[in-house]
């Protein structure tokens, strides 16, 4: 039962995991209107355009950091319920 319990809480992790790996891949942040995109030497915005629409992509690229970081202890908390549930199986928990 407790082998179960935890090949289940792994299989949930993983699915939240690959969620948020989608998420991170497709979040983006518009670039304010009143930016002309002269760069960020200047001082001013990155701009990029991606599916026809402006991002600030240092932005863009910050919050897409946190997303990966979320994806990333979904995922080793997956990999940490998977090697219990082995431990369990082993011990015939």
């Amino acid at each position: 039962m407790l082998e179960g319990a935890f090949t289940w809480l792994a299989a949930l992790s993983a699915v939240g995991a690959s969620f948020l790996w989608w998420h991170a891949s497709r979040v983006m942040v518009p670039a304010p209107k009143e930016t002309q995109g002269v760069g960020a030497l200047l001082g001013g915005h990155l701009i990029s355009v991606l599916d026809g629409k402006r991002i600030d992509l240092h932005a863009t690229l910050d919050l897409q950091s946190k997303w990966n970081a979320r994806a990333a202890k979904s995922a080793a908390l997956s990999a940490i319920f998977t090697g219990f549930s082995l431990i369990c199986k082993a011990r015939g928990w």
